[in-house]
């Protein structure tokens, strides 16, 4: 093995494959300008390893500023999810809700795990995406006596959605170009559903963007926020953090890890685009990825609340909001999600 090391110019090939992971390090700052540079930005935690453990033999080779280069590069792609590892300072809450996040797949035909995990977690909410009539014929056959409060929307193409509660609730369907979305209106919060188009061509990175955009307008006079689904989009893509920066949301995972979520069947590739997001004043308590369903994504839960003190500070802005101008601003709001 050391004669093979020896003869074998390895660095040099290392080298080759640094280059490389540099480019795309470079690459992924152009997301907002291609959707084949957001697709490389999607990989950045990859990058982040692989540069990791190519600098080692750099540096016990006293190839430092080689070992260096590299080094800074994967620091610059740990930057873009490190804080998924840091916990956010949070309120205490005197009660809380959990709720279950999950592309069924529609072609999944495995309907049974899917209710059978349903009934193990007993999650008070539940939001489903890649709905048709025959997931939701089984899921409502199965769960409505203990979810007899349901809001679907089944479709052929992939973008049917359902939502299912315990709790009674004021549900609304919203559009953005054809493309459903949910929003359930409970006492003390508000659950928002989607599942916006994957970037796979120009125009639907195009339409991804614009219904992420779009979200801004449905949570205007909303101070306790779950938005959930398959956003089909990574945490670190500017798109997203635009999205969660407008609506001042911050994801349930921050704390937990990254989690990947899809594909199933492809380990070493695994991104996380299905989400669960809170607004900043709202606290999460537990938050995991779920076992396989059949589905070609994973299911997350997590288990969240909202602190009464700021409830009820909010809800005194909110009323003496309503008494000055902001009242049109309101009517106007409830035009655009119609």
């Amino acid at each position: 093995m050391r004669e093979f090391l020896k003869t074998y110019d390895y660095l040099l090939r290392l080298k080759y494959i640094s280059s490389v992971l540099i480019l795309f390090t470079l690459l992924s700052y152009l997301a907002t300008v291609h959707r084949y540079f957001e697709m490389i930005n999607c990989f950045v935690v990859y990058y982040f390893y692989i540069q990791l453990i190519i600098a080692i033999p750099f540096f016990l080779k006293k190839h430092w500023r080689w070992g260096a280069f590299i080094t800074v590069f994967a620091m610059l792609n740990l930057s873009k999810f490190a804080y998924l590892y840091f916990s956010p300072d949070q309120a205490p809450v005197d009660s809380t809700d959990k709720i279950l996040v999950l592309n069924v797949f529609t072609a999944n035909q495995q309907h049974s795990k899917v209710i059978d995990l349903i009934k193990q977690e007993n999650p008070d909410h539940i939001t489903l995406t890649e709905v048709n009539e025959r997931w939701s014929f089984e899921i409502t056959k199965a769960l409505s006596n203990a979810y007899p409060n349901i809001l679907s929307v089944p479709r052929r193409d992939n973008f049917g959605i359902m939502f299912l509660s315990k709790k009674s609730f004021d549900g609304e369907e919203i559009y953005v170009d054809e493309i459903p979305a949910l929003k359930a209106h409970f006492k003390d919060f508000t659950v928002i559903s989607v599942h916006p188009l994957p970037p796979i061509s120009k125009s639907y990175f195009k339409r991804r963007n614009e219904f992420l955009a779009e979200i801004k307008n449905w949570t205007a006079n909303i101070n306790n926020l779950i938005l959930c689904g398959d956003f089909n989009a990574v945490p670190w893509s500017p798109f997203f953090k635009e999205m969660q920066d407008n609506n001042n949301l911050r994801l349930c995972s921050e704390g937990f890890g990254i989690n990947t979520s899809w594909p199933t069947n492809i380990p070493f590739l695994r991104i996380p685009i299905d989400h669960c997001l809170i607004s900043k004043n709202g606290t999460v308590l537990s938050f995991k990825r779920g076992p396989s369903v059949g589905s070609d994504h994973f299911p997350l839960v997590t288990e969240f609340g909202f602190s009464i003190e700021k409830d009820s500070q909010t809800t005194e802005n909110t009323k003496n909001t309503k008494n000055t101008k902001n009242t049109k601003n309101t009517k106007n709001t409830k035009n655009t999600e119609l």
